[in-house]
């Protein structure tokens, strides 16, 4: 019997006891108690199969498997860069500063995630503007975990705004991670370059590093401080700014809901939010109706 099957019937025992916990039956595990006991039975294998962090390469025909990386992600920080800090910094304009959807000890998961859904989602817009030529991504893309528990919502990427087919704006300025770091950041600038081939990658996408945006508005994001990831509720929050007059111009928050669902891995979960969004209302098509760009993009295709 492999060691990689023994680890992957325990991530289904486990699953399968954790699906049970349901509250009509009177268990009262957490989506996060139900991933750490997983995580636990996983450890325990991984330990005794020596694999994973516990490798021994001296050991005759012993051959490392994947089946224990698991237990070497570690979460990612999202205040590790100074960017990430000011996002999860921002205080947000009255209403919203105040929480309407209360949570309490012993709430279950599924009535504080209708309260959120019901008293706390939304598109909330103050102000609008004409005539963007670009924008500015305020903050890196989150590291991915793997794990969905773990991870930190992401927003909207460069090539979603400027592209030779559908784009929206002339430019994106993004502030991205320097290449092996995880703290240090650099402002890179996007268009289209005429001088590339829009047949193969990068799509005619140019990009160079810069050392000023000109760019007035810009956009961050953050999980919402109103998510709570023990029971498995994941919030997010996109917060775009006039970044001249330091002014929040609109929020969009969302909310969803992870629960555990594969036999075979315990970074498998699935989500249901509170409304899905089409194609025609994504990130970047909400932010192109805030900042409503020169020239309005051609086709919803994005």
């Amino acid at each position: 019997m492999s060691p990689l099957w023994n680890i992957k019937n325990i991530a289904k025992r486990a699953v399968l006891l954790a699906l049970l916990c349901l509250p009509i039956s009177g268990c009262a595990a957490t989506v996060g108690q139900q991933f750490r006991d997983i995580m636990a039975e996983i450890d325990a294998q991984c330990r005794k199969d020596k694999q994973g962090p516990y490798f021994e390469p001296g050991i005759p025909n012993h051959v490392r498997h994947s089946g224990c990386d698991i237990l070497s992600i570690k979460p990612a920080d999202p205040l590790a860069t100074v960017e990430g800090r000011f996002a999860y910094s921002i205080q947000l304009p009255p209403p919203h500063d105040k929480p309407k959807a209360q949570y309490f000890p012993g709430m279950s998961a599924e009535t504080y995630f209708k309260q959120l859904c019901e008293k706390e989602e939304g598109d909330f817009v103050f102000r609008s503007v004409e005539g963007v030529d670009g924008i500015k991504i305020m903050r890196p893309q989150p590291q991915e975990t793997g794990v969905p528990l773990w991870n930190e919502t992401n927003g909207p990427t460069p090539g979603v705004f400027v592209a030779t087919f559908n784009g929206i704006y002339q430019y994106v300025d993004a502030v991205e991670l320097i290449q092996g770091s995880l703290t240090n950041t650099q402002l890179v600038h996007y268009a289209i370059d005429p001088k590339l081939s829009a047949k193969v990658p990068p799509w005619g996408l140019g990009h160079y590093p810069i050392t000023k945006s000109e760019a007035r508005y810009g956009f961050t994001f953050r999980n919402s401080p109103l998510e709570k990831r023990e029971l498995g509720i994941v919030g997010h929050e996109l917060i775009i700014f006039d970044l001249s007059a330091k002014e929040i111009l609109a929020i969009r928050r969302r909310f969803g809901q992870l629960n555990f669902v594969s036999h075979q891995s315990a970074q498998m979960m699935q989500g249901t939010v509170c409304r899905p969004l089409s194609t025609k209302d994504a990130d970047n098509r909400f932010i192109a109706k805030i900042l409503k760009p020169t020239v309005q993009a051609k086709g919803d295709n994005k």
